[in-house]
């Protein structure tokens, strides 16, 4: 008997689906381990999955595949790193979709991260647009390759860190990680003027940045930027032009998709600056405009676990080239 089930395509600010797709699989993290490893013993092979947005959206359906022998699995693919967020478990899925972005909306869906479906509506509407949409097909899965922080010490040497700052960015980085490990296990409601203040403005000093290049809530015709980086000392004769670095922070539960967005309409104040960065505090997404003025993400650093490449995109750069161009 074919079983329905539902999942989610992410949590607010965090979206998913398109990696989803792009990569034929849908992963999930649950916080009691047994409880998960039960759900997932459970999806067989030419099962049907929607992957939903809320509890009104379809934005997907798919069949459960078998890939490499596996239907499900749970905990060997480190690349499952949506902005810091790991999905640990996840289920091969041949997933049906228009090239467009799609969507319909349907009643009777539940809240929560993954279910089944008893609803026969909601069955009957997926096998419908399992007929009449298109099969998407997928990209080989990215490859992780982390690395260590004396490779990147080693890097930043080589480009403009100082010897004798060396050691004072590796005391940095260990007590920024053991906060953020303490906020990921114990941390509620940590805010975004936390983040920036814990987290942020340690790491930067630490790269080379002084105290009087930095402006927080600097004012521009958008609102407030976060963290304003300018070329030299800021003072009454500074202008707009003379910033080179923006950085919009957020609370460090929080997912980066709405701050990527965020950032590039601020980006539109400062004709100079040439480096827009978004952050929760420990991953760090690095933005530039290109030729055709198209806003693209260039790097991505995640403090906790660094790796050469971003973990989703093996054509966009990773720790080395992100934390290089947090420096002034």
């Amino acid at each position: 008997m074919t079983n329905y089930w539902q999942i989610a395509s992410g949590a607010y600010g965090r979206d998913y689906s398109e990696f989803f797709i792009r990569y034929g699989i849908a992963s999930f993290f649950w916080q009691e381990n047994d409880k998960a490893l039960k759900l997932l013993s459970t999806i067989q092979k030419g099962d049907i999955i929607i992957l939903k947005s809320g509890i009104t959206v379809i934005k997907a359906v798919g069949k459960v595949v078998e890939k490499l022998g596996k239907v499900t699995g749970y905990g060997d693919k480190d690349w499952l790193d949506f902005d810091g967020w790991q999905q640990p478990y996840y289920v091969y899925v041949e997933w049906y979709c228009p090239p467009k972005p799609f969507s319909i909306s349907i009643s009777g869906l539940k809240q929560g991260t993954i279910s089944g479906i008893e609803q026969t509506h909601i069955k009957n509407t997926a096998d419908l647009l399992l007929k009449h949409i298109p099969i998407s097909i997928p990209l080989p899965e990215p490859k992780l390759e982390k690395i260590e922080d004396s490779a990147i010490l080693k890097h930043l040497i080589q480009t403009s860190l100082s010897p004798s700052s060396a050691e004072n960015l590796t005391n940095t980085l260990v007590r920024i990680r053991l906060l953020a490990e303490y906020y990921e296990v114990h941390g509620v409601n940590i805010l975004e003027h936390e983040t920036r203040t814990f987290l942020v403005i340690p790491l930067l000093l630490a790269l080379g940045w002084r105290e009087q290049q930095l402006k927080i809530e600097y004012g521009c015709k958008r609102g407030k930027i976060d963290i304003a980086c300018f070329s030299k000392n800021h003072s009454k004769d500074s202008t707009d032009d003379d910033c080179i670095m923006i950085i919009e922070t957020k609370a460090f539960w929080s997912g980066l998709d709405f701050a990527d967005k965020q950032v590039e309409g601020y980006a539109q104040c400062f004709k100079n600056c040439k480096k827009f960065v978004s952050t929760n505090g420990f991953c760090y997404k690095v933005f530039e405009f290109d030729q055709n003025n198209k806003f693209n993400l260039i790097a991505y650093l995640n403090l906790l676990r660094p790796s050469k490449r971003y973990p989703l995109d093996n054509h966009i750069a990773g720790a080395l080239e992100a934390i290089t161009m947090l420096m002034p």
